[in-house]
């Protein structure tokens, strides 16, 4: 099992709201969340408050909380620190001043050099994006060297972010993984409902003495339930939209049109694990109509992840069509 320092976890409701954060949050307390960035930039003060003030009461003693937002308020708020985006300034913090308990972390990106030093100044930084991500779509992937480069210097804490999911996060990235300490989990490809072994969320060493939440991994139902899907001419609709034969056998929890397989892609949570890649199912689409689709794994392309680690440098620069549901 892939053993990890911690999980860090990046709020944003916009995306996954109040509610089921809070509950995403519960179930992956027992997993090893050791940090949530609360990351609203559109929310206002008083919901923020409300907001942090829940995390903090759930997650006091277990969790850290950092903000995205000035001193005052993670003061205010009683976070654990403050977090700095990547062209802003350090805050000038005294070492004996009110503020001199907090964290601080900040982000950066390809261009950062050693020279910087913000390992004297910071107590970790977000490196990123490490793969695509929705959030920057217009920003290139860092490739691997560069990583492995700024991961290597010595009393900087790094955590990649960017793109990381469950479905990208296997062994292909192995040699990414051993050259950093922790990892970021990106909220809305996950289902609140599901249980945290479901999401793959290997960061847990089960041969450690008993912790809060063993038990109940042990127990859990282990089987895959989350794939890929391929759709015939549309976009899937996000939500219960799959089904065979009239009746409903899944949702979709992420979709889009792809440019590159000309065709409708997703990602899928099915409530049988007898449902797998090959299953065709009927996909109620973005244009009102239904189309057929087919289960996939994942990635769809570039297995090995070569590409994104600079192994592969012939980028496609053409579509590269999905040859479609195979008549029987």
């Amino acid at each position: 099992m892939l053993k990890q320092k911690s999980i860090t976890l990046i709020t944003n409701t916009l995306i996954l709201n109040q509610s089921k954060t809070i509950n995403l949050v519960k179930e992956i307390l027992p997993c090893g969340l050791k940090r949530i960035q609360i990351r609203e930039k559109s929310m206002s003060e008083k919901l923020l408050e409300n907001f942090v003030f829940k995390l903090r009461e759930l997650t006091l003693g277990k969790c850290e909380l950092i903000l995205n937002g000035s001193m005052q308020l993670a003061n205010k708020y009683q976070c654990d620190g403050i977090h700095v985006p990547d062209k802003s300034k350090l805050p000038n913090i005294k070492r004996k001043d009110e503020y001199s308990k907090l964290i601080i972390g900040k982000s950066i990106h390809k261009d950062y050099k050693k020279e910087n030093e913000l390992e004297n100044l910071v107590n970790y930084v977000h490196l990123g994006p490490v793969f695509k991500t929705k959030t920057h779509p217009t920003s290139l992937p860092i490739y691997r060297d560069k990583i492995k480069e700024i991961c290597r210097i010595k009393g900087l804490s790094v955590i990649l972010v960017g793109g990381i999911n469950t479905y990208n996060l296997n062994l292909n990235n192995k040699t990414m993984l051993k050259h950093t300490l922790k990892l970021v989990l990106i909220l809305f490809i996950f289902l609140p409902s599901l249980h945290a072994a479901q999401l793959k969320i290997a960061y847990v060493d089960m041969n450690k003495d008993n912790f809060i939440g063993k038990e109940a991994l042990q127990n859990s139902n282990k089987e895959c339930l989350t794939w890929g899907i391929r759709v015939e001419k549309g976009t899937a609709i996000r939500g219960k939209s799959l089904k065979i034969n009239g009746k409903i056998v899944g949702e979709v929890t992420s979709s889009t049109w792809s440019p590159y397989q000309v065709c409708g892609v997703g990602i899928v949570h099915m409530q049988n694990s007898n449902l797998g890649p090959g299953t065709i199912l009927d996909v109620d689409c973005t244009n009102g109509n239904t189309y057929k689709g087919e289960l996939c794994k994942l990635p769809m392309y570039d297995f090995k992840g070569e590409i994104v680690r600079g192994k592969n440098k012939d980028i496609p620069n053409k579509p590269n069509p999905w040859t479609g549901i195979k008549k029987k």
